[in-house]
């Protein structure tokens, strides 16, 4: 199902209270001005077109969803490294601490991170996808990191968000138990509000709890804008509690 109607962002609430509520937050200006300039260069040197980004379309450089470990894109690693980021995490997961992840099985200091670069497409049309999915089912899967490397705008492709999903899903594996933790779109499951767009600036950040149903969706903003974007996944160190008080914990209890 498509729709062009987006859910506003509640600016009333703490980034906290907007995880634990929504299933999502979003913080503006969170990453170094100048470490996302070198980002970008660089991924213009790992896509092979050094255009200006309202240039890029389908054909060049294409859409691309590629992961890279830990040192192979140090400029990418650079935006995740980054005090206020690492402060943001450390303020979620609290006494459970954190670490950046997934990693190499073979080894641990090998941490994977992904890139999504979704171009113009002349040929699209302006939609945002209302239903989205999940990528696991897993309790303790932990949460994934969003960075705009580029500002978009309404319809440039970024990912949209079902507010609340997370809790409606809490619900259904609890009446519906799924040991195999599969993701994918759930149709059974209700969604009751419209979708969250990602509408950036370059250096804004979202955190996504792992049961919120989301999407890519078709990139066709007036200004050409690209999703440029890199995603971090981030999990705790120590088991979560059911009465523990960070944000992570508190967002797991519906």
């Amino acid at each position: 199902m498509v729709s062009t109607d987006r859910w506003p962002i509640d600016e009333s609430l703490d980034w906290r209270e907007h995880y634990v509520r929504h299933g999502f937050c979003r913080i503006r200006g969170l990453i170094d001005p100048q470490v996302l300039a070198a980002a970008r260069l660089e991924v213009a040197t790992l896509v092979g077109d050094p255009r200006p980004l309202d240039a890029w379309n389908a054909d060049r450089p294409g859409q691309r969803y590629e992961v890279y470990y830990h040192q192979q894109a140090p400029g990418l690693d650079a935006l995740v490294e980054q005090p206020g980021l690492l402060d943001v995490l450390a303020g979620c997961f609290g006494e459970l601490g954190f670490h950046l992840g997934p990693t190499d099985p073979s080894d641990p200091n090998r941490r994977r991170l992904a890139l999504w670069v979704n171009p113009y497409d002349p040929d699209a049309r302006p939609r945002l996808e209302r239903r989205g999915h999940i990528d696991s089912g897993d309790p303790q899967r932990g949460l994934a990191v969003h960075v705009a490397l580029a500002p978009t705008r309404p319809f440039g492709g970024n990912t949209t968000y079902v507010p609340g999903s997370h809790r409606i899903m809490h619900q259904w594996l609890r009446e519906h138990p799924d040991p195999s933790f599969r993701g994918g779109t759930y149709p059974e499951v209700p969604r009751e509000d419209p979708p969250w767009e990602f509408v950036a600036e370059a250096g804004d950040v979202v955190l996504t709890h792992h049961l919120v149903f989301h999407s890519a969706n078709t990139a066709c903003a007036d200004d050409r804008s690209p999703r440029l974007a890199i995603r971090q996944e981030v999990y705790p160190v120590r088991p979560p509690s059911l009465t523990g008080t960070s944000p992570f914990e508190r967002s797991l209890r519906f």
